[in-house]
């Protein structure tokens, strides 16, 4: 069973054949992204069947065009889930990353079919620029008093929470680290940097499990569906088996009757001969006797 799910790479599509979808996908934009599609269903099927066509002329596995459109668009959700991961990676090591960069045939490939692989990044908050703002509030070791005190030494006033903020998330702490020098504080901006990344460490760790979550749910309906087919063949199988035997035994039981009934015949015919010869000699018997009796009595 496992071998007959696993495909080897002799199965996979080559780079001649993807090289060959990503340039058609050039020619005809609908084939790839269809937003760009301004041709009728039937139509695109028709480039569909020429692009199958052109791709089991090239080296590699041949397959139908419902086959081709699973493999090749297998092929593109991992080309895009790649590139989100190199983005994500680059944006959290500051354009450092060190997953294997993409390839110029596979940058190619993403332009062509029009897949993004930096806007969802930002969804996520992986490439947000929103500051920081610090609340100089009391630490536990502290008092009401002491708080106040402290509070009112600061010369320059903290950032409000509603005030719009420059980019950089440090500028906004420094003056107010510098207006008030608090211990409690200095850790605190020493930690926030630390929590930040960790926050996006972890939020891109989801993000990694759910896509990884994500492909072995494909996986298992993949094999599910394998799973069915080869029952299916099997069931197949038995049901040619049996209807073959069927067949056998019919064939088996006309022959027989056939020679029964050829038996037959030829006794009944063997009986009427014997019939036949017993009264010929009965009837030269009868024809003899007679004979002499008419000779001895002209005698």
């Amino acid at each position: 069973m496992d071998s007959s799910l696993t495909k080897s790479k002799y199965d996979r599509a080559t780079h001649e054949q993807l090289e060959q979808y990503v340039a058609f996908c050039q020619a005809h934009p609908e084939i790839g992204n269809r937003k760009y599609s301004t041709k009728s269903p039937q139509e695109i099927q028709q480039l569909w069947k020429q692009l199958a066509e052109e791709l089991n002329s090239c080296r590699g596995p041949t397959r139908s065009v419902a086959k081709w459109k699973e493999t090749l668009g297998v092929w593109k959700s991992q080309l895009r889930i790649r590139g989100k991961r190199l983005k994500m990676s680059q944006g959290l090591t500051s354009g450092g990353s060190t997953s294997k960069p993409m390839s110029d045939f596979e940058k190619k490939a993403l332009s062509t079919f029009d897949l993004p692989a930096v806007n969802e990044a930002k969804g996520f908050g992986l490439m947000s620029h929103e500051p920081l703002t610090v609340d100089c509030s009391t630490t536990p070791t502290e008092t009401a008093s002491s708080s106040c005190s402290r509070l009112s030494s600061c010369t320059s006033p903290l950032p409000s929470f509603n005030q719009e903020q420059p980019a950089s998330a440090e500028a906004p702490i420094k003056p107010a680290l510098s207006a008030c020098p608090s211990e409690s504080l200095e850790n605190l901006d020493a930690a926030t940097p630390q929590l930040s990344r960790g926050d996006r460490k972890k939020l891109l760790d989801t993000l990694i499990a759910n896509i990884v979550k994500r492909n072995a749910v494909e996986e298992q309906k993949q094999r599910i569906e394998s799973e069915r087919q080869l029952e299916h063949r099997e069931m197949m199988q038995v049901i040619q088996g049996l209807t073959n035997t069927v067949a056998e035994g019919e064939r088996q039981r006309t022959e027989s009757e056939r020679h029964r009934e050829h038996r037959e015949i030829m006794q009944a015919i063997k009986g009427l001969t014997n019939t036949i010869a017993e009264e010929q000699k009965k009837r030269i018997a009868s024809e003899r006797r007679q004979e002499h009796r008419e000779i001895m009595q002209a005698i």
